[in-house]
């Protein structure tokens, strides 16, 4: 219903969901307007995705999901959080294989502050230095200058390089 409310008075909607979800939500969702899906993916190894989201099979919905999105011509792309995980083991391993799958890849940044609200997949401090963060932001940046299907503007990434050496962020 929101997002039909939204469609009428002249709204883009999007939602991003862990992939749980049914085919039929996403059918009805896209009758409804909406414009964008995107899909919590967390890692290219169906193992550590399991780990994260405590759901067997996760990883399997999600491709699902995804797959189905692209059947009905719903705009989709794939959102992962810069965990530790992903950021240990080499984010290009992540956008290769969403790319694979004929979708752009997007991220979400984690944040400083004293209190962490989101903890899948640990959280930042936790890492020896911020540099391998800096280091994913680089590769993601390289990667998208190079063609690969990336849906962060590189203007984001860029200020989150910034933010991340103490500088104020363009936008």
């Amino acid at each position: 219903e929101i997002v039909q409310y939204a469609t009428d008075i002249g709204l883009v909607s999007t939602i991003t969901t862990n992939g749980t979800s049914s085919n039929r939500l996403v059918s009805d969702l896209k009758e409804a307007g909406l414009y964008v899906l995107g899909v919590s993916l967390d890692h290219w190894n169906e193992d550590i995705c399991e780990r994260l989201r405590r759901y067997e099979g996760i990883q399997a919905k999600q491709i699902e999901i995804i797959n189905y999105a692209k059947e009905i011509d719903l705009k989709t792309y794939a959102l992962t959080f810069l965990n530790p995980y992903v950021v240990n083991d080499g984010i290009d391993n992540l956008i290769k294989f969403v790319n694979s799958m004929d979708i752009p890849f997007g991220f979400c940044y984690p944040t400083k502050s004293s209190y962490n609200t989101y903890r899948l997949g640990g959280v930042i401090s936790e890492m020896n230095s911020y540099d391998e963060l800096e280091k994913s932001v680089h590769t993601i940046l390289d990667m998208k200058k190079a063609g690969c299907e990336i849906a962060t503007l590189g203007t984001y990434m860029e200020d989150i390089l910034r933010f991340s050496r103490g500088l104020k962020p363009n936008y």
